[in-house]
């Protein structure tokens, strides 16, 4: 199945990805994660070009660590462990 070639294409994936990610984390609903991770692998697999699939990992990254930083207890030691992997 072929979507529309335009500039988000499948970029909604990642994004729904993270907000349910945020969700699993914040509710400690820890089985919800597989739920959160399965949009992102449909992502990875349905897309065909590279710098998008750089761009959706990095977008997923950053919903993510925006949405869980409140969360944390030190969010600036969270923000150097997501930089070092």
């Amino acid at each position: 199945m072929k979507y529309k070639n335009n500039i988000t294409g499948l970029m909604y994936l990642p994004v729904l990805s993270a907000l349910i990610a945020i969700l699993a984390f914040n509710t400690d609903w820890y089985w919800l994660i597989f739920i959160a991770l399965t949009p992102l692998f449909l992502f990875f697999h349905k897309e065909e070009k590279f710098w998008k699939i750089v761009a959706g990992t990095f977008l997923f990254r950053l919903i993510f660590a925006l949405g869980t930083m409140y969360f944390v207890i030190d969010p600036f030691l969270y923000v150097l462990s997501i930089a070092i992997f």
